[in-house]
């Protein structure tokens, strides 16, 4: 009993006096009552008098739980606290504390009266709520109680005691399932329940009725008082509150400490795990049924089923163990136990070899308890219960108890015992029942003949004699089959007329026998002389989808593969049937056919007959191994149908694919048909063809007999060619087509082309890079026109294409002039061998496909893809879209402005004098008239050539190039382009044959164009440079108000780069032009194309960035295409002190390098939006103050004032705008306005 509890007794009887006092002086009329209670004061105060007489010397009270003092008060007396109905036995401490100090610790308590009466309160507020309460409707049996703190922690009567007061503590659920540790729980009315120990019959029970926190729970006599009576209530989540029907508090495991030997208190409510539990009810009646036949069975461990029962050491006497142990080889009969229902849920289960029962000593209860054999005595120790456990397994439960056959400790190793175990539904109380079968008939199940036997496991190991010994007792083993058909291999089946057979091998004479005529399992086959014997007879049963089991008639053992290892050498051997591959064997009967030659050698479409599938090898591979398939017969030229027939004598044919060169072979597995490298004297590539005078063939294997067939007669494209028995089936059939080489007719007229794929119309073949090396490789890409994508096709009278690039004047041709599959296809000089020679043959829809001579294959874009850059290889025809293509007929050059270039000087270029009506050369001026010419096709190939200057014709004239005025009927002034090399060009005369050339092959300037005879020298070869001559202005605020319609209608210029903003060249501030808005919604309304420019202050990379995310976030508000590029416009500020430039702007001091800089930022910032870039500066400006050797990846716009319209800039780096002067005019602007030539569209 808790010390606090005497204190806040006396502290409230006080209390409990002051008020009677207070009713006597009130209500006389009640004094009956009171003297009532008078007299239960007297006994409270009488109690508490004996408690405090009786505390002991050496007894410690524990009060941390309701005050703050000290928690190790040892009060000193001679005798121990008797408390009504309880001994309370405490532990002795060491030290002793005075009774003064007692006292005060009383007195101390007193002052906390109110405290008291609150706690007093709130008890008897308890005890009423309890009428609220109700138990759930718990079943009546035996439980186990358990602690939600750790439910391995179980309701304990200490040391297992029997006697009243044995206290109620936690403890670990015993193993050996003990009944001091169940508890019997009864439903005795009202919504309670009292809880029994089982081993004693004893209740829980509340000392003295108390409702104190802290009070320890006991066992005592059941006396149907309140203080033994329990309500049971749900916690939630499967536990229950097990609440006191005397006081409302609950039981509660003390500190919330779940270890062994913690005692079981009752204290008020508070939702704690200390305070839930979980009943666990626990089973003790199983009824059984018939589950099972009766027989003779193995009884296997679902830890491990190669795991048996076994009796230990084969012992036949009683009280011998039962054991796991592997599985026996032997078989033996201590591993075999007869199983026999006797009736009411029951069965015996004896062991074979001792017939004695599986027993549990004396009737043992207790988990852990091991099993035995035992003579039969049909006591319940030896009646079982055999329960489906699911899956094929079983429990088997023992009748006297209800515990279940269990692997102790659940470990599958031999030796380890059984033992029973209460139910937990682990796989070491699992088992399986394998019925052992005793008796087999035969019958006839195949005709007799001569076979080989191969094993389900491989069937291409067959029996096999030994080293192709002849001599009895020769084993019996599995073997690759051979290649050379030996008769060691073979084994002549006869029937014996009584369900058996014999089996003899065919080389030795010799019948397979069992030595001994043994009954073990594991015996290996001999060969041994034909004796008659059981031992040399078999049953051979079908075991499904064409295999067999062979039984010995001696034992009733299955003939089967070692280890289930389908390996050369492994023996043969008897087993108890167990239904695995390792004991199925096919008979595969021999047969003899021989060959002659029936066809001559060629190249041959093999078709099954009547039908239009062919012979194909699966995915065109040219791999070893690749299987033969059947396929519809294609239209294209398709190599993977082609085989090449080959007689190679003696009968036997090699059949060869045509576009891998390998041969036809029986694959590994001796059932599929496969390509392999061609060996001549292999078995598995010769063929036997056998003309079956219907004009078809039968195709036979000369390795194993078996003929050509589709797989399952299924004629679907890829069912697979195998090869089978010989059978009626027109999938046996073939007729041999044979095929002559493939040339092509004239279908595309000869001219020049751009070939277009069927894959993407806006995609053409294209020369990577417009090389003009040998090797460069073809390539699809988007049609833009160029000479690089243009192709001269040519007819040539051996029935064959060449198809050269008009750029480099190089032919098309397969890399290699090798028959090869996925060859690159490249541009290489003309050399007229086979890889450059092309059919092209019709795909229809205006489609063709482009077939390599050399290679016999197709044209094709890698993987089907439309991107740019896609590699265009040969490839086995396939049908796609990547192997179609359109011929679209081109003009060699498009009609359009050229200057006309020299091969002798890439800076000279054909140059007109139009005093002297005569043609020279002379260095390039861009800006000059004289050396632009109109070149336009008119038909056949043919062009007029217009001066720009005189706008008349270029003439031939005897040996002359002149100029005279058009007429178009005159042939003299007709001109015929044609491909040179290296994007140069022959330009021929229509009427004379002859061809432009340079007069001596000078690079003068001067020097006079001529007719002359077509050779090699450079001296005839041109190129045309197309002139894009584009005008335009820049306009800012400075122009004003501008009239953009009258501007676009003066039909003057094609486009305008407008000014956003600038930066302040004082302030650094950056300013939209206040005319921007207008400039650029008027002049984009007219059609205008347009660019925009920024005048930068920038002094460092990070202005510059800012500068160019205003400009994006400028445009960005409109919805107008800017077409022409985003200028940064670097000058000098235009700062001036009295009228003059002082230089004195932001960015006028900055060195070369860091003015590079900011160009170089603000052209990246405006290639991450997606937009051109491009450098305005005068041509000084980017002479003196840029490093422009930096910029030359980005467009130049020059400023450079020449003086003359003619006279063309003389900036010495590449640039694609001229602004020519400052001082143009066009209608529409006010003053003066910027001019411009742009050379590129945009």
């Amino acid at each position: 009993m808790c010390y606090d509890y005497i204190i806040r007794e006396v502290s409230k009887m006080r209390k409990i006096i002051s008020v009677i006092l207070i009713i006597l002086l009130i209500f006389p009329i009640i004094s009956t009552t009171l003297s009532l209670a008078y007299e239960e004061v007297n006994d409270v105060k009488e109690e508490i008098k004996n408690n405090d007489e009786n505390i002991n010397n050496n007894n410690t009270i524990n009060n941390n739980k309701e005050n703050n003092t000290s928690s190790n008060t040892n009060i000193s007396s001679d005798s121990t606290i008797n408390n009504t109905n309880n001994e309370i036995n405490t532990s002795t401490n060491t030290s002793n504390i005075t009774e003064n100090k007692a006292m005060d610790e009383q007195q101390d308590k007193e002052q906390k009266t109110d405290s008291s009466i609150a706690n007093e309160e709130e008890n008897n507020i308890q005890l009423n709520s309890l009428e609220t309460e109700r138990s759930v409707a718990l079943e009546d049996g035996t439980y186990y109680i358990k602690s939600k703190l750790n439910e391995n922690m179980v309701f304990d009567v200490a040391d297992n005691s029997k006697n009243n007061y044995a206290k109620i503590q936690l403890w670990e659920k015993s193993a050996e399932s003990t009944d001091n540790q169940k508890f019997e729980i009864s439903n005795i009315g009202n919504g309670y329940y009292k809880i029994i120990a089982k081993h004693s019959k004893k209740s829980l029970d509340i000392p003295g009725a108390s409702n104190v926190n802290c009070t320890k729970i006991q066992q005592y006599d059941s006396n149907g008082t309140d203080a033994q009576q329990w309500i049971i209530k749900d916690a939630g989540d499967g536990y229950y509150n097990i609440i006191s029907k005397c006081n409302g508090l609950y039981l509660d495991v003390y500190g919330a400490m779940a270890n062994n030997g913690t005692q079981m208190q009752i204290y008020e409510g508070n939702g704690s795990n200390a305070q839930k539990f979980k009943l666990e009810k626990i089973e003790t009646g199983i009824i059984g049924k018939q589950t099972i036949k009766d027989g003779t069975y193995y009884i296997k461990s679902k830890l491990n089923t190669n795991m048996v029962f076994d009796v230990v050491n084969n012992s036949k006497e009683n009280y011998a163990k039962i054991q796991l142990w592997e599985k026996s080889v032997e078989s033996t009969n201590n591993q075999k136990f007869n199983i026999k229902y006797i009736g009411n849920g029951y069965y015996s289960i004896e062991a074979k070899h001792s017939n004695k029962s599986l027993d549990i000593p004396g009737a043992g209860k207790n988990n852990g308890t091991k099993v035995q054999q035992y003579d039969s005595n049909g006591t319940d120790a030896q009646q079982w219960i055999i329960k489906d456990a699911g899956d094929g397994y079983y429990s088997i439960i023992s009748k006297c108890n209800g515990l279940y056959l269990d692997v102790y400790g659940a470990m599958a190793n031999n030796g380890t015992q059984m033992q029973i175990y209460e139910g937990n539904e682990s796989n070491a109380q699992k088992f399986k029942l394998e019925k052992i079968e005793t008796e087999i008939i035969g019958e006839q199940t195949v005709e007799d003949g001569t076979y080989y036997i191969s094993s389900k496991l491989n069937t291409n190991m067959v029996f096999d004699i030994t080293g192709n010994s002849l001599k009895n007792s020769a084993k019996l083993q599995i073997w690759e089959k051979s290649l050379e058909l030996t008769d060691n291999q073979k084994f002549e089946i006869t029937y014996l007329n009584n369900g058996y057979y014999k089996l003899i091998a065919k080389h030795s004479n010799k019948s397979l026998d069992i030595p001994g005529a043994s009954t073990s399992n594991c015996t290996k086959i001999q060969q041994y002389e034909w004796n008659e014997t059981d031992a040399q007879q078999w049953i051979i049963k079908d075991a499904g989808d064409g295999y067999y089991y062979i039984i010995s008639k001696c034992n009733g053992l299955y003939l089967d593969i070692a280890g289930a290892i389908a390996n050369n050498g492994v023996q043969v051997q008897i087993y108890k049937g167990n239904g695995s591959n390792a004991q199925k064997f096919k008979l595969e009967k021999e047969e003899e056919i021989k060959g002659k030659q029936s066809i001559e050698d060629g190249t041959y479409k093999i078709k099954v007959a009547d039908t239009n599938m062919v012979f194909d090898i699966d995915g065109i591979s040219r791999d070893n191994g690749a299987v033969a398939q059947i396929w519809e017969e294609s239209d294209l030229l398709m190599k993977n149908q082609r085989f090449d027939v080959k007689y190679i004598g003696d009968g036997y044919y090699n059949i060869i694919a045509k576009h891998s060169g390998k041969a036809l072979r029986v694959s590994g597995n001796r059932i599929n048909v496969e390509q392999e490298t061609l060996i001549e004297t292999n078995n598995v590539q010769k063929w036997i063809i056998r003309d079956n005078q219907d004009e078809t063939y039968s195709i036979i294997n000369n390795a194993n007999k078996l003929y050509l067939d589709v797989q399952n007669q299924n004629m679907k494209n890829g069912s697979k060619i195998i090869v089978n028995k010989l059978s009626n089936n027109s999938t046996q059939k073939f007729k041999l087509e044979r095929v002559e080489n493939e040339k092509s007719e004239q279908l595309i007229k000869n001219g020049i082309y751009q070939i277009v794929s069927g894959i993407n119309n806006g995609k053409v073949l294209d020369i990577i890079n417009g090389s003009y090396n040998d090797n460069a490789n073809l390539q699809i890409w988007e049609n833009g026109g160029s000479q690089q994508q243009k192709f001269e096709i040519t007819y040539n009278d051996d029935g064959y294409y060449e198809i050269k690039n008009t750029n480099s004047g190089k032919n098309i041709e397969t890399l290699g002039i090798l028959n090869r599959n996925s060859a690159n296809v490249q541009q290489y000089s003309s050399n007229n061998k086979d890889n450059q020679k092309w059919i092209i043959k019709n795909a229809g829809d205006g489609y063709y496909y482009i077939i390599s001579k050399s290679a016999e294959a197709y044209l094709d874009i890698a993987g089907g893809s439309s991107e740019n850059g896609t590699n265009v290889r040969v490839y086995d025809g396939n049908g796609s879209y990547g192997q179609k293509f359109k011929f679209s007929e081109i003009p060699i050059i498009a009609s359009n402005k050229y200057n006309i270039y020299t091969a002798i000087d890439n800076k000279k270029v054909i140059d007109t004098d139009i005093l002297s009506k005569k043609t020279q050369i002379w260095e390039l001026n861009k800006a000059s008239e004289n050396q632009k010419f109109d070149i336009t096709y008119i038909e056949n190939g043919e062009y007029k050539i217009i001066s720009r200057i005189s706008q008349e014709a270029l003439t031939a004239k005897d040996r002359k190039v002149m100029l005279s005025k058009y007429d178009s009927k005159d042939e003299n002034q007709r001109w015929v382009i044609e491909t040179a090399q290296d994007g140069y060009f022959y330009i021929k005369s229509k009427s004379t044959g002859l061809y432009i050339d340079i007069a001596g092959g000078s690079s003068n300037n001067g020097t006079l164009i001529q007719l002359y005879e077509k050779n090699p020298s450079k001296a005839q070869l041109f190129k045309f440079g197309e002139i894009t001559i584009l005008y335009g202005i820049d306009v800012s605020s400075h122009n004003g108000l501008i009239n953009w319609l009258q501007v676009k209608q003066s039909n003057r210029i094609s486009y305008a780069i407008i000014r956003a903003a600038y930066r302040g060249f004082v302030t650094g501030r950056i300013v939209t032009d206040n005319q921007f808005e207008k400039n650029l919604m008027q002049a984009n309304a007219t059609g205008l194309d347009i660019g925009v420019y920024f005048f930068t202050q920038a002094i460092n990379e990070n202005e510059a960035r800012e500068e160019a995310d205003y400009i994006i976030n400028l445009i960005k508000r409109y919805n107008i295409k800017i077409k022409y590029p985003i200028v940064i416009d670097t000058e000098n500020s235009g700062s001036k002190t009295n009228g003059i430039l002082d230089n004195e702007g932001r960015a006028d001091q900055l060195s070369s390098t860091m003015r590079t800089n900011v160009c170089i930022a603000f052209c990246e910032r405006i290639k991450q939006y997606g937009y051109t870039p491009m450098i305005y500066a005068s041509r000084d400006w980017f002479y003196n103050n840029l490093e422009v050797n930096r910029l030359n990846s980005y467009e130049h716009w020059v400023a450079h004032y020449t003086g003359d319209f003619n006279k063309q800039t003389d900036y010495q780096h590449p640039y694609t705008m001229w602004q020519y002067t400052s001082e143009g005019s066009l209608p529409g602007i006010i003053g003066n306005v910027d001019m411009n030539i742009g050379y590129k569209i945009y």
